[in-house]
């Protein structure tokens, strides 16, 4: 069978997005906020610094004056993906030589909620 034939039939079976690092459905950003933990927020940190060698402390500091400036009722996980995705997303993409929208950020949260 093509390749063309293959991507044909994957193409037409996926109805739904698929976290393609761990080929399972994948979740919408509202629901992975609401299933991420504070604990998750550190993991993501070790998983950043493991995989891409990013200086933990001097992001978390980053972050941490981010979240003291987010208007009152923002919790620190939704502030946190908020970061995340206008800080960090960017600099992945760069990192991993990726088109600007691709959504590596979220897709490393999944993963580490999945890890867990």
């Amino acid at each position: 069978m093509s390749c063309q034939c293959l991507c044909t039939i994957f193409l037409v079976h996926v109805t739904e997005a698929v976290d393609f690092y761990t080929m399972m459905p994948a979740r919408p950003v509202r629901t992975l906020q609401h299933d991420f933990e504070l604990m998750h927020i550190d993991r993501v940190w070790d998983e950043l610094h493991t995989l891409f060698h990013f200086d933990k402390k001097g992001w978390k500091k980053r972050f941490a004056e981010y979240l003291l400036r987010q208007k009152r009722g923002v919790s620190e996980v939704e502030a946190f993906f908020r970061f995340g995705n206008d800080q960090i997303n960017p600099v992945l993409n760069e990192i991993l030589s990726r088109r600007n929208g691709y959504d590596t950020f979220n897709s490393l949260c999944r993963y580490v909620l999945n890890k867990s």
